[in-house]
């Protein structure tokens, strides 16, 4: 068995999908409390994307979560995902880095103007984005607690834990993702708000 090790933020919706995801594989989680400050240079020093999660693999370090998640199911022998959960799972990353920008914008004070182009774009962007999720969870494309429902679980409590979506973006279809995670194992253990 690999000796896996994965490092990041509590609070991170990326970090806490994949301590969901490894429900009942023997891993270290690392917390990475600072890391816009004490524990930038260990981040840095791990990945050169400076972001989270990393995992590191018998000490090798992975970068991206697409990377190890792809590493992790073939490693596990999990099943692969279809098509359609590939696009939900570009949606749901899309989605949930943009709103990690926009949270990180208002946290460091960066203005953020309504009539540029650039974030009518992007509001553009996140209600199409929105909209096809509400579609998927329709269809029953988060019926299962798989690598896509879970992804899209933690950036649904994530965005209600910093206010990054409106109580109306939340409710309805999304609203069955959040009580399918109600039983499942260790989602009270990785709330963010008890970081």
């Amino acid at each position: 068995m690999k000796n896996y090790r994965l490092v990041g933020s509590p609070t991170s919706p990326y970090v806490r999908r994949f301590r969901l995801w490894l429900e009942g594989v023997p891993f270290t989680f690392d917390a990475v409390k600072d890391m816009y400050g004490a524990d930038d240079a260990k981040l840095s020093a791990m990945n050169p994307l400076k972001r989270v999660p990393v995992l590191l693999v018998d000490g090798r370090p992975l970068f991206e979560s697409r990377v190890m998640y792809n590493h992790l199911r073939d490693a596990l022998g999990r099943r692969p995902l279809e098509i359609e959960d590939e696009n939900a799972v570009s949606v749901v990353d899309t989605l949930q880095d943009q709103l990690v920008q926009g949270f990180l914008m208002k946290k460091y004070g960066h203005p953020v103007h309504a009539e540029n182009e650039y974030f009518k774009r992007h509001a553009d962007r996140r209600e199409r984005m929105l909209a096809y999720l509400r579609e998927e969870s329709i269809a029953g494309r988060f019926d299962r607690w798989d690598y896509p429902a879970i992804s899209l679980f933690c950036l649904l409590d994530w965005a209600a834990f910093r206010g990054a979506l409106e109580a109306r973006e939340l409710a309805g279809p999304m609203m069955r993702v959040m009580d399918l995670a109600k039983s499942q194992a260790q989602v009270a253990a990785t709330d963010p708000r008890k970081a």
